[in-house]
């Protein structure tokens, strides 16, 4: 609905539904369809790219015929849609270096999102995403479910865990996510229905009791929850080591910083540098990980059992 709906000016469900099928059916990422098409729209917006397409595409928000075709040009690796099909990273070195300020990407993935400039612990997630760009990670929901100052201290220890406009103890906060939810995948469960969007169910405990009712295997939750967190320690150390990522890539482009939300509950909203900074440092203090690099030093690697990959 926010990839190929809000985000792409359509209003129909059912090209919505049907931009959604024809991914499934080629094996597309959604997000990355997604953030490709808003890239070539705003490139033709801005005459850097022509809006009239071969085929009967014109690159208009909400031209959704035209947007259809385009997803199927993706999936073909045909027209336009053999230069989108390599995601906004590639397609923007490929239409030239002015089409980079519209190319929205973490980590040289192409961002699919919202409430970026107006959710500080849900933004700070995505910046720091492994893969880069996902939410599916340390991006809490407390902040969109607007928890009580009260339920906040009594389960994060944060009465401002539900406060989407204040950045004390997100980090923190983001950092204690990402442990859940590397044991939820691990554990082959679904995200939404393990305290992400109910936290009065799925906690670390209950998970726990779980894991040994089904399998025999006991670990107390402090243990279970330190095994995520050393899951989520190989997959930084991995990108840091061989994708070549730290902390200068755990970060949004500037346009998040410098453009407000323009209208409705969050008018006025963007995200501040020197605020999101001081939240990296406390997420990386969190996870014991080297503030300067954003990365897991040999100390921190050996702590987990990680020697293996030094």
């Amino acid at each position: 609905m926010r990839g190929f709906g809000s985000n792409l000016g359509v209003h129909d469900p059912a090209a919505i539904l049907i931009m959604h099928k024809l991914c499934n059916e080629y094996g597309l990422d959604v997000d990355g369809v997604s953030s490709a098409l808003a890239f070539a729209l705003e490139c033709a917006e801005h005459g850097m790219i022509d809006a009239t397409q071969p085929n009967g595409v014109r690159l208009m928000w909400g031209d959704h015929s035209s947007l259809i075709k385009l997803v199927e040009q993706i999936g073909k690796r045909e027209g336009l849609g053999a230069i989108l099909g390599e995601g906004v990273y590639r397609a923007s070195k490929k239409l030239g270096d002015e089409t980079r300020q519209f190319a929205l990407m973490t980590k040289r993935v192409g961002i699919n999102e919202q409430g970026l400039r107006s959710h500080r612990a849900w933004a700070l997630g995505i910046m720091t995403s492994s893969r880069g760009g996902g939410h599916l990670g340390g991006s809490p929901q407390t902040e969109n479910r607007r928890i009580s100052p009260e339920i906040g201290e009594r389960l994060f220890g944060n009465p401002f865990a539900g406060d989407p406009q204040s950045y004390q103890g997100k980090g923190k906060l983001v950092a204690w996510t990402e442990g859940l939810k590397a044991v939820v995948d691990s554990m082959g469960l679904c995200y939404f229905a393990y305290g992400w969007y109910d936290l009065s169910i799925g906690s670390l405990e209950e998970l726990s009791e779980l894991l040994y009712l089904i399998t025999g295997y006991e670990i107390d939750s402090t243990e279970l929850h330190r095994f995520g967190l050393k899951c989520h320690t190989l997959e930084r150390y991995l990108t840091c080591s061989l994708g070549g990522f730290n902390r200068k890539d755990d970060t949004l482009p500037d346009r998040f910083f410098e453009t407000p939300v323009s209208s409705g509950p969050y008018r006025g909203a963007r995200l501040d540098k020197e605020e999101v900074e001081r939240a990296l440092d406390e997420y990386y203090a969190a996870l014991s990980w080297n503030w300067s690099t954003g990365c897991p030093d040999d100390q921190t690697m050996q702590t987990y059992g990680l020697t293996d990959y030094i």
